[in-house]
């Protein structure tokens, strides 16, 4: 099936650029494939409730773990604050 092909080059594309946007280039070919749309909303969300739920983990170490990741407090504020569409 021709979806699964367009499905397969997006999932390798994204692996070792996970948290990254697709090049344009990949995009060109498949936006008319609702399942290949459906699944690129699905990865972006899927992104970003990840992101929301480490920043606030992060916001809510202590000093000490903070320290251990090399991180000051004012550095993960500012990391915490973040909105989650930003990368």
């Amino acid at each position: 099936m021709r979806t699964q092909g367009y499905i397969d080059t997006f999932h390798e594309t994204m692996t070792p650029n996970a948290g990254q946007f697709v090049p344009l280039t990949i995009l060109v070919g498949i936006w008319n494939t609702p399942v290949v749309v459906l699944v690129l909303i699905c990865k972006t969300l899927h992104m970003w409730q990840k992101r929301f739920e480490q920043r606030q983990q992060l916001g809510r170490q202590d000093t000490r773990s903070l320290h251990d990741m090399g991180m000051s407090r004012q550095e993960a504020a500012g990391e915490a604050a973040k909105p989650f569409w930003v990368g």
